[in-house]
């Protein structure tokens, strides 16, 4: 029987359109979905758009007790979308501790 250790992270589509800004709200539940899902105190959600050696947008979300979101404006999002990058990560990242949350692309739309 093989062994697996770690989490595979969820995948993860970040879809951006020209001339627009991104703005995005997650929600964490409990799993029984009945409340709200605090973060923990110190907690950073960030959004890393292109490869790690060639990361040229890095968006932290704003993190309030179980509500992540972003608010990035449009020149931004535009020059994003210039450099033509096509990966994204989401990392979970509290102190020493940090992870993958969510591993996909970009998508660019109109």
């Amino acid at each position: 029987m093989p062994l697996t250790l770690g989490t595979e992270p969820d995948g993860l589509d970040v879809i951006l359109i020209p001339g627009a800004d991104f703005v995005e709200t997650l929600e964490t539940l409990t799993p029984d979905q009945s409340g709200p899902q605090p973060w923990p105190i110190g907690t950073v959600i960030r959004l890393v758009l292109g490869d790690s050696d060639e990361a040229q947008g890095i968006w932290d979300a704003t993190v309030n007790v179980n509500i992540v979101s972003w608010a990035v404006e449009q020149t931004e999002v535009d020059r994003v979308i210039a450099a033509r990058l096509r990966s994204a990560r989401l990392w979970y990242i509290n102190g020493t501790v940090s992870y993958p949350l969510a591993i996909g692309e970009i998508s660019v739309y109109g």
